[in-house]
């Protein structure tokens, strides 16, 4: 080939389309058990050793037919209950969720952190108590890193076992649930609202005009 596509031409996408679907024909298995977007390709399988074989397909496939993956942005996620890394949030994590505690929780002196009423095992009230023992140091918690391995050997190629990814703009999360997507969502909400602060805030420009720009850019219609 001599001649390309234009830079950011539809049709460039639309002939890769073309082009990958007439070569992928035979060793492709469809929805829900492939998910392809353009050039990414999310592969679902029941258990880690099908999805091993499943990728290993895959990879000889396309090689045949002059194409390459990618192992170098090929990830692994584990899905389960319990399988997330467990991320601290605010000043003070708790010992077992790792969530901020607020002012209905108990400090466990041995590990120096706080627990919180639900995750304390405690029935009644909380008042100091110097020979409590928290649930994780007792082992009776969860893990914090829930994955069942970091890292997958495939064909001598080392890919890293991640606890969440993101994958066209949503993320998905190895403990299941929305949750983390909700929480991405909200911040990137935010983040676009704050680079509009110049202009909602700024004296030279009008009310009407100000008010247009929030019912364009902040305000989400809902139809019925």
């Amino acid at each position: 080939m001599k001649v390309g596509v234009h830079q950011g031409s539809v049709l460039s996408p639309l002939l890769f389309i073309l082009v990958l679907k007439a070569l992928s024909r035979a060793f492709r298995t469809g929805v829900p058990w492939e998910l392809l977007y353009a050039d990414d390709l999310a592969l679902v399988a029941d258990s880690l050793e099908e999805c091993i074989n499943k990728l290993k397909a895959r990879k000889s496939g396309i090689e045949e037919r002059g194409l390459r993956v990618n192992m170098n942005k090929t990830k692994f996620l584990i899905s389960g209950p319990g399988l997330d890394l467990l991320q601290d949030s605010g000043d003070f994590p708790c010992a077992v969720c790792r969530s901020g505690v607020g002012s209905n929780a108990i400090h466990y002196s041995q590990c120096g952190l706080w627990v919180h009423k639900k995750c304390s095992a405690i029935k009644g009230p909380l008042h100091a108590n110097p020979l409590y023992v928290c649930p994780r140091c007792c082992g009776l918690s969860r893990p914090i890193d829930g994955r069942p391995c970091s890292q997958v050997d495939v064909d001598g190629t080392v890919l890293d076992v991640e606890p969440s990814f993101c994958y066209l703009g949503d993320m998905l999360c190895a403990g299941g649930g929305c949750k983390l997507a909700i929480i991405t969502r909200c911040r990137t909400a935010w983040g676009k609202f704050r680079k509009l602060l110049p202009i909602l805030t700024s004296r030279h420009i009008s009310l009407s005009t100000r008010g247009k720009v929030v019912n364009a850019s902040v305000y989400t219609p809902t139809w019925q």
